[in-house]
């Protein structure tokens, strides 16, 4: 709640922004999805390892570039 308060402000600020959650535990990626479930152009992809993590960051950073 307050820790975070400043943190929404600044992401509503920003337009299109992609967070990419790694977590081994699936409720902690469920957490993440749920502290930014009301905060709009926010899209979050979700990784259970480093594995995952990178396959999504190399998809995304293509389509970037494309």
């Amino acid at each position: 709640s307050w820790f975070f308060s400043p943190l929404f402000f600044r992401i509503q600020m920003m337009r299109n922004t992609h967070i990419l959650a790694v977590d081994d535990e699936p409720f902690n990626l469920q957490l993440i999805e749920a502290c930014f479930i009301d905060v709009e152009n926010i899209t979050i992809s979700n990784a259970e390892n480093g594995y995952d993590a990178l396959e999504i960051l190399e998809t995304n950073t293509k389509a970037i570039h494309e």
